[in-house]
């Protein structure tokens, strides 16, 4: 029986440093974070989401439902770890004095809520009852710090998302951000926000990776998507360098390439085999009959485009195809609203594919 015991105390035991570590990596610790029970809390919601999402026909009540799906992931996580903590502290307690699981629970929940409301007995069982309070106390300091980080997260990456669309329009479009510039006579304020929005991608390639659960939080605004606005974002800054006759843009390329690595990268982060995100031979989900129709709105709002056009298409393909894949595959797994050149496109991967 004492063998059992030994091995039912280092099991909890086990069980609740794990889940202390798993806490502290996921809300202290910077940089990219592969924190295995975070990831099969936020998978296992999401997979939950979609089996039901997929089977209602109505557009806005699946928009409604994909909403909650991060919200409840976040407030689940801290609920994950309370629950492993309960059953850590529980073995480890029945592991130290073999009283009746009930008992060992009980002890178990007074410890790690500081409620006190059951007196350990003996040494043993009063060393497990302190460490679970102060466990139970730093868990409780590490959910605080958290749920705010999340919040602030969401907060900077709405502001110019909201921006974009009161700007330019909703949904966003890289051919709107442009046409609409040039009728607002911003054309001249245009490399201010490539600077803007290169400082806006460098935050995101922060805390998108960081902070993975972020990625599931839709926007306030209607109609509009973190996914589908930096789709716009890059678009414009593609149709920009490849397309429009125009002269040094010291932050385009900068803004550019900060983007669509960006794009990749949190991609990369949450599992999308990019590699096979495409078709053979295909190199990007614009065609040529789209982009000369954007051409031709974009040369009615008085945009001035180079005169080779079959040379601007080619310099767009191979810009474009930089983020192509990584963009739809993105908007496809956070449900992002119907948007231009993103969220309306396909890719040949299934929900299976999307989260791993």
């Amino acid at each position: 029986m004492i063998v059992l015991q030994i091995m039912v105390f280092s099991l909890g035991f086990l069980i609740a440093m794990s889940t202390l570590y798993s806490a502290t990596k996921q809300t202290v610790l910077p940089g990219r974070k592969k924190v295995l029970l975070s990831r099969t809390v936020f998978r296992t919601s999401f997979r939950l989401f979609r089996l039901v999402i997929v089977r209602i026909p109505s557009e806005q009540l699946r928009g409604t439902l994909s909403a909650l799906n991060a919200p409840m992931s976040v407030m689940l996580l801290p609920l994950t770890w309370v629950i492993l903590l309960l059953i850590g502290f529980t073995m480890m307690f029945w592991g130290v004095s073999e009283p009746s699981l009930g008992t060992a629970l009980s002890l178990s929940g007074a410890a790690i809520t500081t409620e006190g409301f059951l007196a350990p007995q003996g040494g043993a069982q009063t060393t497990v009852y302190i460490m679970g309070g102060v466990i139970g106390l730093g868990i409780v300091g590490l959910l605080i710090t958290f749920l705010p980080t999340v919040y602030s997260i969401y907060s900077q990456r709405e502001e110019v998302v909201t921006r974009v669309a009161f700007r330019f329009g909703s949904p966003p479009s890289g051919v709107k951000v442009l046409a609409q510039a040039y009728r607002l006579g911003l054309a001249q304020e245009l490399d201010q926000f490539w600077r803007t929005w290169e400082d806006w991608f460098t935050d995101l390639a922060e805390t998108h990776i960081s902070n993975s659960e972020v990625i599931f939080y839709r926007s306030s605004q209607p109609g509009t998507s973190w996914i589908t606005t930096a789709g716009a974002i890059l678009d414009a800054s593609a149709l920009y360098s490849s397309t429009v006759d125009r002269g040094d843009v010291p932050w385009l390329n900068l803004c550019f390439q900060v983007g669509s690595r960006t794009l990749s990268d949190i991609a990369t982060d949450v599992g999308i085999p990019l590699g096979s995100a495409l078709a053979p031979g295909v190199s990007m989900h614009v065609t040529r009959a789209e982009y000369d129709a954007a051409c031709e709105q974009l040369s009615s709002a008085g945009v001035r485009l180079k005169a080779d056009r079959e040379e601007s298409w080619r310099a767009f393909v191979s810009m474009r195809s930089q983020y192509d894949s990584a963009l739809i595959a993105l908007a496809k797994l956070v449900y992002a609203p119907e948007a231009p050149w993103s969220s309306d496109r396909k890719l040949g991967l299934t929900a299976r594919d999307l989260i791993r």
